[in-house]
C-alpha cells in the first residue's frame, strides 16, 4: 500500500513537469505519458491487491482493471503493464472479458501490440490442461498467431541488434 502511494506522489510530481506537447509525426514512436501512466499503475497495482486481499471483489477488479487501461493508454510503450493486466485478468478468472476486450480494440486498431500482447498470454494460458496434459491445438494456433503479429510490429524487441 505504501509503494502504491509513494508511485502515485511520483507520477503526480512528475505530471508538473510533463513536457509532451508536441504531437508525434506519422510513423514516429506513440506519445508516451510517464507520469500519468506512474499514476494509473500505481492506482491498478493497489486496486488489484486490495481485491486479492478480498477474495476478488468486483468493485476492486474493475478499478484495477480500468486504471491498467489508463496507464496503457498514456505510456502504450510499456509491456509490463499489459503483462499485469492479463495476469490480473487470469488471477480473477476473467479470460473471456480479457479477450473480447482485446479484440474490441483490435477492431479499432489493428496494430495495437498491446492487445496482441494480451491476447496472447490468454491463448498462452489456454493451451493446455497441466493435470491431464492435453494441448488446445486451436489455442496453440491462436496464440501462435499473436506472437507473430507481435514481432511484426515491434521486432526490435525480439532481435539482438
Amino acid at each position: 500500500m505504501r509503494k502504491a502511494l509513494l508511485l502515485m506522489a511520483i507520477g503526480s510530481v512528475l505530471g508538473k513537469f510533463n513536457t509532451f506537447g508536441a504531437s508525434p509525426a506519422a510513423g514516429a514512436a506513440p506519445k508516451v505519458d510517464k507520469a500519468s501512466s506512474y499514476y494509473h499503475y500505481a492506482l491498478a497495482h493497489m486496486y488489484a491487491e486490495q481485491a486479492s486481499m478480498f477474495g476478488n471483489r468486483g468493485d476492486y477488479v474493475n478499478k484495477a482493471i480500468d486504471n491498467y487501461k489508463e496507464a496503457i493508454k498514456a505510456d502504450p510503450t510499456a509491456a509490463m503493464l499489459s503483462e499485469e493486466l492479463s495476469d490480473l485478468y487470469v488471477q480473477s478468472g476473467r479470460l473471456r472479458e480479457a479477450q473480447a476486450d482485446a479484440e474490441e480494440v483490435l477492431k479499432q486498431n489493428p496494430n495495437d501490440l498491446n492487445a496482441h500482447r494480451l491476447l496472447a498470454r490468454i491463448f498462452t494460458r489456454l493451451v493446455g490442461d497441466g493435470r491431464s496434459g492435453k494441448v488446445d491445438e486451436n489455442m496453440l494456433r491462436r496464440a501462435t498467431e499473436q506472437y507473430q503479429k507481435i514481432t511484426e510490429l515491434a521486432p526490435r524487441i525480439f532481435r539482438p541488434g
